[in-house]
């Protein structure tokens, strides 16, 4: 897993160790990775870890602004967990977490309860087999009767119309 930041504003080079910063390197790790920027104004990074026999979702919480090292956690390890991920950043300035689950083909959600998500609570969103692709969280505070959780659009591959768009308003907190 690597991070950059764009030495200018058309982002045609990156800076970093050769380009970008070497942030987690151990086993196959950077898949599925997402990004967004906690309440203490640094990434948090949701990446998927497929090193043969774990197969976790990890989030990696920069220690400064460029992100050039990262405090690394694994967030949920049950099953084939972290593909098609997507990170928010919640009301409550915490990490939210979507992605698919392969084993189960489950949709999973993990809402981080610190800014380094070292601790977090795991949901099943959506326990069909099959769902979960491609998911894409986001969150509108303002929103009549949902203000503030988190709205989760995602591929179904498992109800009678193949390839069906839902979008899912998560009940959580």
């Amino acid at each position: 897993l690597k991070t950059g930041v764009c030495a200018d504003s058309s982002c045609s080079s990156i800076s970093g160790d050769g380009p970008g910063y070497t942030i987690d390197a151990v086993g196959m790790v950077g898949e599925y990775c997402s990004l967004v920027y906690g309440a203490d104004n640094l990434g948090l990074i949701a990446y998927k870890d497929s090193t043969p026999g774990v197969a976790a979702l990890k989030v990696a919480h920069c220690t400064q602004a460029a992100c050039i090292t990262a405090t690394k956690t694994v967030v949920d390890s049950e099953g084939d967990s972290g593909n098609y991920i997507s990170i928010v950043l919640g009301t409550d300035g915490f990490g939210f977490i979507a992605h698919h689950d392969t084993t189960s083909g489950a949709l999973r959600v993990v809402h981080c309860l610190d800014l380094l998500c070292s601790t977090s609570e795991k949901f099943v969103a959506d326990g069909s087999p099959r769902v979960g692709w491609y998911t894409s969280l986001a969150i509108n505070p303002a929103a009549t009767g949902g203000g503030g959780r988190p709205l989760n659009a995602y591929y179904d591959d498992h109800h009678d119309v193949k390839g069906i768009l839902v979008v899912l308003l998560l009940v959580l907190l």
